[in-house]
């Protein structure tokens, strides 16, 4: 456990320096690679052991080593699936990389890389404050999940690159992308919904066709699931899928959108006004689940990234000597709440595999 106190200490480091000793906005964007590093090699080199499928996933990657080639692998497991329900873009991808690394370790090792190169681009690209970000990620839920969760990880990896794409208004892009993250998680195809985000007028009508829309959903949140599972190919009714965040995800969503709201000036931003859209994506889906299934949580967390950017957009409007003493407190906040956590948690036996 003292190898991930001790990456989320480095990590917020740079966020509460005072002003005169911190980095530029320049640096940090160096110091984001650092700490993506960490966070790769801390992720990639974890004990089997770490992760509720880490040892399955590795399990897999050797046998997929005994297929000569992938389609025999296909016809004996995934033909009873269309292309995008078989998941096989993952499958795939280990079986290739089993081609020229046979050690299991390997499937561990390539989702973290996707996954941590895909946070470090995103968050550089649109966060207002990186040091503030990073934090949120590793301290506050998706940096854990993404542990356990390691091909819906790859699957959401995968979608921070499709927003780039609804952000410049590239259909087809957006789409190859998004049908690219569902071979690897059938969730994925979740985040259609966010290529309209970016383009939404800040006004009136806008805002009440997109509230109604959101009570529509959770007024026929059933029958979305039951076309979701049908759609899918899967029924997750009988599988616990929850990764158990309640009370402190439920917070974190309504803690980023209050601060939002009180700053209303930021929804001027485009940048501002979409993370706070997809955040209230996330949050409704999120508490849907207890009225639904425990699938709108991992459907949620696709969105719960746009938290880290739309805290950082909040604080904005404060004055600086506000703005540095709140962001200090929250990020203390931040570490003591990951450390209880981790007590908590699977994660408390952390070890590297080597050791």
């Amino acid at each position: 456990m003292v190898y991930l106190i001790s990456l989320a200490v480095i990590v917020a480091f740079a966020g509460i320096l005072p002003p005169k000793y911190g980095l530029r906005q320049n640096n940090y964007r160096n110091y984001i690679w650092i700490c993506g590093f960490l966070v790769l090699f801390v992720t990639a080199f974890r004990g089997l052991h770490v992760g509720a499928d880490s040892r399955g996933y590795a399990r897999l990657y050797k046998t997929l080593q005994t297929y000569d080639s992938f389609a025999d692998y296909y016809d004996q497991r995934l033909s009873n699936y269309d292309l995008l329900s078989s998941e096989a873009g993952f499958y795939f991808t280990m079986w290739l990389l089993g081609r020229v690394f046979p050690d299991g370790q390997t499937a561990i090792i390539s989702s973290s890389a996707l996954t941590a190169v895909a946070t470090c681009v995103f968050i550089r690209r649109n966060s207002k404050d990186i040091p503030l970000s990073l934090t949120i990620y590793v301290c506050l839920g998706l940096f854990t999940f993404n542990m356990s969760g390691m091909r819906q990880a790859m699957a959401m990896s995968i979608c921070l690159f499709a927003y780039e794409f609804a952000k410049r208004r590239k259909l087809i892009p957006f789409v190859i992308t998004v049908l690219i993250a569902m071979l690897f998680h059938k969730t994925a195809m979740c985040f259609f919904p966010m290529y309209f985000l970016p383009a939404m007028k800040n006004n009136l009508g806008s805002w009440l066709f997109y509230v109604f829309g959101l009570i529509a959903c959770l007024l026929f949140i059933d029958k979305i699931i039951a076309g979701y599972y049908e759609l899918s190919g899967e029924d997750y009714s009988d599988i616990a899928t929850s990764q158990g965040g309640g009370v402190l995800v439920v917070m974190l969503y309504l803690g980023a959108i209050v601060i939002a709201l009180y700053n209303r000036q930021i929804l001027k931003r485009k940048s501002a006004q979409t993370a706070l859209l997809a955040t209230l994506t996330g949050f409704t889906a999120y508490i849907a689940r207890y009225i639904g299934s425990d699938i709108l949580e991992r459907i949620s967390y696709y969105y719960f990234y746009f938290v880290m950017l739309l805290i950082p957009e909040g604080f904005q409007e404060l004055e600086d000597k506000e703005y540095e003493l709140i962001k200090f407190f929250f990020i203390l906040g931040a570490l003591a709440l990951y450390i209880y956590r981790l007590q908590n948690s699977m994660f408390k036996n952390f070890d590297f595999y080597f050791v």
